[in-house]
């Protein structure tokens, strides 16, 4: 029997939604809302060759663009990190749904790439967190430059960060993605801290009016003695690792930011009562 189009409708939204909950009943769950900043760019260079670098801003892997986004400009950095250490800026030039720079490995090694968003301090409650918050957004990835023999140890590149325990040129679908989760070079985990794996995969959500849905993730949380956390790998293609994590310790900025918008505002010598970092690492599952 041939089925109308609303018919059609109605069994893949069925299908999906029983798929979502065998998915729900495993750790899987929905994309939070939230934004976040993340970069997309290739995993391995050169030495000496530029690559182009997207600096990502909006939910889950799904880009913001227009005005929201170059509200952002004054307030985003970036830079790479080398095997010594040494912070590098990296100039941002605004397109329409991301920032670009590029990057040139400068020899054999990893590198860190950071991007960084001031968000600010919030004097009202937004979207469930307490005034005089501070909230600071961080997107990290890493670039493989040239052929090296060994892993290449890497600095801490900001004060929560993000480090892969597993060999990301060897990923598959199938397999297991630990990383450890440090606040200020200390391991950090438990029930405050929230680390979510998402990925539109290879095959994205189809696009069905009648059909909800971003992108499949999972969430899991790191043991706090070690920092450690561990995520099945379902799909090829590119994944993001976001983790939040709220530092109850009052803070004075001392930068040199002076802005003031409607949700938030920030500039030197004020107080806030707590930071919340929300952090990603952006890498790539190879298909099998």
């Amino acid at each position: 029997m041939k089925l109308d189009r609303k018919q059609r409708c109605s069994q893949l939204q069925s299908w999906l939604l029983a798929w979502l909950a065998i998915f729900t009943a495993c750790g899987f769950v929905a994309p939070a809302t939230a934004h976040e900043v993340w970069i997309e760019t290739a995993a391995t260079g050169q030495p000496g060759q530029a690559q182009e670098v997207h600096v990502c801003w909006g939910h889950s892997g799904h880009r913001q663009g227009g005005e929201s986004l170059a509200s952002q400009q004054p307030r985003l950095t970036a830079w790479y990190l080398g095997p010594n250490a040494a912070r590098e800026t990296l100039p941002l030039t605004l397109k329409a749904d991301h920032f670009e720079t590029r990057f040139i490995p400068p020899a054999s090694a990893t590198y860190q790439l950071v991007a960084q968003l001031q968000v600010g301090i919030i004097d009202r409650e937004f979207h469930g967190l307490p005034p005089k918050t501070r909230i600071v957004m961080t997107g990290k990835t890493l670039v493989r430059g040239g052929e090296i023999n060994e892993p290449t140890e890497t600095e801490s590149a900001m004060d929560l960060d993000i480090t892969p325990q597993s060999p990301l040129d060897s990923l598959r679908p199938g397999g297991v993605f630990a990383a450890k989760i440090t606040f200020k070079n200390k391991p950090v985990g438990g029930p405050g801290v929230a680390a979510t794996l998402s990925t539109l995969g290879t095959q994205p959500f189809p696009q069905d009016p009648e059909v909800e849905g971003l992108s499949w993730s999972v969430k899991n949380t790191p043991q706090p003695n070690t920092g450690e956390v561990r995520f099945p790998l379902i799909t090829a293609g590119r994944h993001i690792l976001s983790v939040r994590y709220t530092d109850e310790t009052p803070s004075t900025y001392e930068g040199d930011l002076d802005f003031a918008s409607q949700f938030s505002h920030l500039r030197k010598g004020e107080t806030c009562e707590r930071t919340l970092h929300v952090v990603t690492l952006t890498f790539d599952v190879s298909p099998r």
